[in-house]
Formats: structure tokens, sequence, C-alpha cells
């Protein structure tokens, strides 16, 4: 099941860095492991265009003992497969060497090999 959540720029930042690797979200989605859930960032009055998709690994439900307020649950999450990519919307225009060719770009699209290899695009 694919399911979409939004999320506020301090949080949105910690996950896209593998810092926050989990949600703690009312559980009114019936998220299960395996789901995809995409992170779209929230300033607080719109979207910003910017979002992540993590699948979810882990989902703890229904334990009050250790301080889990009944109705919401815990996700674990993690970037699927071996990138990580997110989109930031910008508008340039960039000239490509001799050949004055031009390319418009409507964004930034980020890759994150993660692992030794991590990279940036």
């Amino acid at each position: 099941m694919k399911i979409e959540k939004k999320i506020l720029p301090e949080y949105f930042a910690a996950v896209r860095k593998r810092i926050k690797t989990f949600e703690i979200r009312k559980d009114d989605d019936n998220i299960q492991p395996g789901d995809i859930l995409t992170l779209r960032e929230w300033d607080g009055e719109k979207y910003t265009g910017h979002k992540l998709t993590r699948e979810v690994t882990y989902v703890l439900r229904d334990c009050p003992e250790y301080g889990l307020i009944d109705g919401y649950c815990v996700i674990a999450i993690q970037p699927i497969g071996w990138n990580d990519v997110y989109y930031s919307p910008s508008y340039t225009m960039v000239q490509n060497g001799d050949n004055n060719t031009q390319i418009v770009n409507g964004g930034t699209l980020n890759i994150n090999m993660g692992g030794d290899g991590d990279a940036e695009m």
C-alpha cells in the first residue's frame, strides 16, 4: 500500500539525512511493513514541493506500558533499494559548453547512493 503524510521541515531534513528513521503517527492508515510511505514537506501553510519515499520496515502498536498512547504507532522506515531520491523544486537555465545548448531545469533531483558509495547528484 502507498501512503502519503505531511512532515515539517525540521523532521524532513532529519529523515533525508538518515538521522531520523522512524515516525510516530496516529494509527489511522493501518500501515504495515512493506508499505511505501511518501513524506511531503509541509511548512505549516503549504507543501514545499520536497518529498521523500521510504519503505516501512516495522510498526509498533498497542504498547501503552512503554508510553505509546492508544491510537498511535511508531513506524520504522528505510530508504527504498539503493537510492535515496528527493525532489527540490527550482527553476534555472544552464548553458552547456560551446554548442549553446540550453537546458531548462524545473528542479533538482538528488540521489544519495548510500553505504560507502555516498554520492549526491
